[in-house]
């Protein structure tokens, strides 16, 4: 019997192929296809010649020599833009605008900011690019370009930059906002050097982004944000918050799937299928709050699996920690009903840190290098710790990812010294233990394949995939029985891992969360 995935033999009755792990239940029986001949077609001689004589006819003379063909001048940067694509400083466009800085770049264009040289303001111009190969295509984006200006520009929220302005110049579109001065909540995380931010701090951005997402879900037809993360909340002076970025909101139409459009991490698993509602938003805000608070970056390792914010930082309230796990449940119904719900939880608990005196603005402290010396040789305190396994299990995560992305590639070296890694900074981590078991076993050491295979089985957290892996090193191995109920326990575990070739951990996961 021949796996249709791989192409390898396997023992008449396998359920599953030793190599690949692919089902081979159902699958007709093999019938070799005779080969037909290969007809060739000769050529008749002559035959491409045609006999019709071919009349000739010459130019009519004329007085005046016919013109110059055109030259065509091909230039590869556009004027007024530099060699990347970016517009210069100085550029005026629209014969309004002129600009002053550039901000950011993206995959569909840049940000810059401008003065309205006759208003003599500030202003953001976000650019997007005509990246479309069609005349169809083109109009279809115009047409949604104007309807998403129409849709920000009808805002007015005071945590939200107004829209004044957008048009079409050079095949690039452009949308001219109120221009934000402050820091991403992302920047600000990455300047306080790993540590989780002040959870005071934290509650008085949540209530203000609660009033923004409860002002967009109560419009007539609803607007969903779609895309909430760190980045995409600007803090201005005074901690008051502006929501940045509304380049993929989009009314909402009940029982209408559409296109799954977010941010891996933050995104709740029925966005993935385009079916975005506005407790989708309150998922994500969940998310973000997590990541800000804990330092961990829910864009690596598994997603959907926020631990208790208590498991990275003992000094966050029980109240937050109850209301982040309510609004970051994968099923919908079980979160808040609404975003108006979840701001009274956190005006409560505003109001409750307000008037506690063990809670302040202040960021963790560090200790200092004499302070390291004195105390070498003692027990650390709790919230080293807690820092030093939250830095430690995030950077396994990592090396895991890049091991799997490495083993997948082909690259087995180097996965192997990204797995090692892993192990080292966490021993207990089936997944890692059972890729790494399986690496060495295509490589043919056994005997150390099956010492990492046994500390993967050692605990009853390893995963589908984590046995998918034991399963493809045990037949690496021989051992076609052990591989067998390996995969047995990885289909049960997850039904849909051998339902499509090359389908990513993800999508496997993903169907497996979502009814």
């Amino acid at each position: 019997m021949f796996c249709p995935d791989c192409g390898l033999q396997n023992r008449d009755g396998a359920k599953f192929c030793a190599t690949c792990g692919r089902s081979l239940k159902d699958l007709p029986a093999y019938k070799p296809v005779p080969k037909k001949k290969r007809k060739t077609k000769k050529k008749a001689a002559g035959k491409s010649q045609s006999n019709t004589p071919v009349k000739r006819t010459t130019p009519p003379q004329t007085s005046t020599p016919p013109p110059p063909p055109p030259q065509i001048q091909i230039t590869t940067t556009p004027p007024l833009m530099t060699s990347s694509g970016l517009l210069k400083v100085g550029t005026i466009i629209d014969r309004r605008y002129e600009v002053t800085s550039h901000i950011a770049t993206g995959g569909m264009g840049a940000i810059y900011k401008a003065e309205d040289t006759r208003l003599k303001t500030v202003v953001v111009i976000k650019e997007m690019l005509d990246f479309f190969h069609s005349h169809d295509e083109r109009k279809y984006a115009i047409q949604r370009f104007r309807e998403e200006a129409l849709l920000l520009a009808d805002l007015r929220h005071p945590n939200v930059p107004r829209v004044t302005d957008n048009f079409i110049e050079n095949n690039r579109y452009y949308l001219i906002m109120d221009f934000v001065e402050g820091k991403n909540t992302d920047r600000l995380l990455r300047d306080n050097r790993g540590y989780g931010l002040p959870e005071d701090r934290i509650v008085r951005w949540a209530v203000q982004v609660c009033d923004v997402l409860d002002y967009l879900h109560t419009r007539v037809p609803p607007i969903i944000y779609r895309d909430m993360k760190p980045s995409n909340i600007m803090i201005c002076d005074n901690d008051h918050v502006m929501l940045v970025d509304f380049g993929i909101a989009r009314h909402f139409t009940p029982r209408r799937p559409g296109t799954m459009i977010g941010t891996q991490g933050y995104a709740p698993p029925e966005q993935y299928k385009g079916n975005t509602e506005p407790r989708s938003d309150l998922y994500a805000l969940a998310a973000t709050l997590h990541n800000l608070l804990s330092a961990n970056d829910p864009t690596q390792g598994v997603p959907f699996n926020f631990k208790p914010i208590r498991y990275w930082r003992k000094d966050v309230s029980a109240d937050m920690e109850r209301i982040l796990s309510k609004a970051l449940n994968n099923r919908v119904e079980l979160r808040y009903a609404n975003a108006a719900e979840m701001k009274k939880e956190f005006v409560a608990l505003e109001k409750k840190l307000e008037s506690s005196p063990r809670h302040s603005s202040s960021p963790p402290s560090r200790p200092s290098a004499s302070r390291v010396a004195r105390t070498a040789g003692k027990p650390m305190r709790p919230h080293i710790i807690h820092n030093s396994r939250q830095k430690s299990s995030i950077d396994a995560q990592n090396y895991f990812v890049r091991g799997k992305n490495y083993t997948e590639a082909g690259d087995l070296r180097r996965a192997k010294r990204e797995l090692e890694k892993a192990i080292k900074l966490s021993p207990d981590y089936p997944e890692a233990h059972s890729l790494l078991g399986y690496i060495l076993a295509r490589q043919g050491r056994t005997v150390d394949a099956a010492k990492h295979l046994r500390k993967a089985t050692a605990g009853a957290s390893a995963s589908a995939t984590a046995h998918l892996y034991i399963g493809k090193a045990y037949a690496r191995m021989g051992r076609i029985a052990d591989s067998q109920k390996e995969y047995e326990i990885a289909k049960r575990l997850d039904p849909n891992i051998f339902s499509k070739k090359n389908q990513g951990f993800l999508e496997k996961l993903i169907r497996s969360l979502l009814p």
